[in-house]
C-alpha cells in the first residue's frame, strides 16, 4: 500500500455515511493512519486485528487455497468491517443506527 493510497482512503472513507472513524495496519500491528484517538486505535487494534488474524488463519486452515476477503461483524451499537489486503488490515467503525436515521431522512453521503 503506497502513501498515495493510504491518503485516497484517509479522504473517502470518512465520506459515508455512519462512519465514526477508520485504522489501517500492518498485518503486525503497525499503525499506518487511523482517525481515533491513540487509547482507541490501541483498543481496536488489539482486539479486532487479533480477530481478523485469528480469522484468517481459520480459513486457511479449513482450505489453503482460500482466503479472507472481508470480516464484518455487528453489534448493538457498532459495526466492524476488517478488509485484509496484501501485508495490510483496513479497519472502519461504522454506527449503523446513525446510517438507517440519515438514509431515512434521504443523506447518502457526508458532506465534507
Amino acid at each position: 500500500m503506497t502513501q498515495a493510497d493510504v491518503k485516497e482512503l484517509y479522504e473517502r472513507i470518512p465520506k459515508h455515511i455512519g462512519v465514526a472513524g477508520f485504522i489501517i495496519f500492518t498485518d503486525e500491528g503497525v499503525k499506518i493512519e487511523s482517525s481515533f484517538q491513540d487509547e482507541e486505535t490501541f483498543k481496536y487494534r488489539k482486539e479486532i486485528l487479533q480477530f481478523a488474524l485469528t480469522s484468517r488463519a481459520a480459513i486457511q486452515d479449513i482450505d489453503p487455497n482460500n482466503e479472507l476477503h472481508y470480516l464484518r461483524v455487528r453489534s448493538d451499537r457498532r459495526e466492524y468491517i476488517c478488509i485484509p489486503r496484501d501485508k495490510y488490515f483496513i479497519i472502519v467503525i461504522t454506527l449503523p443506527d446513525k446510517i438507517q436515521e440519515l438514509k431515512k431522512m434521504g443523506v447518502e453521503k457526508k458532506d465534507k
